[in-house]
């Protein structure tokens, strides 16, 4: 899953005008009064990035550097984490790596700790801001993996596992009057096609199951986003007869 050429994908994407405005749009939301942020699968940072930086900028202009939040990353490999501290680094921005989360609420500021989502460490109590923004959730049934994870999502199938894991997640972080932001793609043919119908319809039941409201950014062609995948990727989207592309979607509880 992270191989070199993708990690400098995503890297990439972080940067693209999609992700970037989808990032402006969750760091306007979230409550000034936040005291703990996490985002699972955090990548680069790039979105922890933009949200200290929010504090920052905040806290100068009333000439009042209050104590910090806490804004914890996390992701299952170190690899990953090492390069989202080069990019917090790289703005000036210094964190600190943990692999255990047992005393990680004594910190303040960035932390970015090694943590895998399927069983995650992290209560989902301490948090007053979740996020979970483009997750890369590629998990196969047949790999090794515990008899309680198994027991927990109880999937039939890998993309099954993928859904029932979001869906578990949800259900644990959207239970008390906390903020809840999730970010991904979504196939999109265009204004009023089957597919946006249908897909839609589906992402609405979800929105309304967790108390969500559901956002839609504007379509951006596949070849905008997967200019840079494989070619049988960029192939299956040229097969179809719409001008077949992705809406970012954007599950919010404010």
């Amino acid at each position: 899953m992270y191989s070199p050429e993708r990690v400098q994908w995503w890297l990439s994407r972080t940067q693209s005008r999609d992700h970037q405005a989808a990032y402006d749009a969750i760091v306007s939301r979230i409550s000034s009064s936040a005291r703990v942020i996490i985002d699972h699968c955090c990548g680069n940072a790039e979105l922890l990035k933009r949200i200290y930086q929010r504090y920052i900028a905040s806290a100068n202009k009333v000439n009042d550097r209050k104590e910090l939040p806490l804004l914890i990353g996390t992701e299952i490999t170190s690899e990953m984490l090492k390069l989202a501290a080069e990019n917090l680094r790289a703005s000036g921005i210094e964190s600190l790596f943990l692999t255990d989360a047992t005393n990680i609420m004594k910190h303040r500021g960035i932390v970015l700790l090694e943590d895998n989502f399927t069983d995650s460490h992290l209560p989902p109590e301490i948090s007053d801001v979740s996020l979970l923004t483009f997750p890369e959730l590629a998990l196969k049934i047949d790999t090794p993996i515990t008899e309680e994870i198994i027991s927990r999502y109880n999937p039939k199938s890998d993309t099954e596992l993928k859904v029932n894991i979001a869906n578990y997640w949800l259900s644990r972080v959207t239970k008390r009057g906390r903020q809840v932001f999730v970010c991904d793609y979504a196939s999109y043919a265009g204004k009023g096609s089957t597919l946006e119908r249908v897909y839609l319809r589906n992402e609405t039941e979800l929105a309304r199951r967790f108390g969500l409201s559901l956002i839609a950014a504007p379509f951006t062609p596949s070849a905008e986003i997967f200019g840079d995948t494989p070619d049988f990727v960029q192939a299956r989207f040229k097969s179809t007869k719409d001008q077949l592309g992705y809406r970012i979607l954007m599950y919010v509880k404010t």
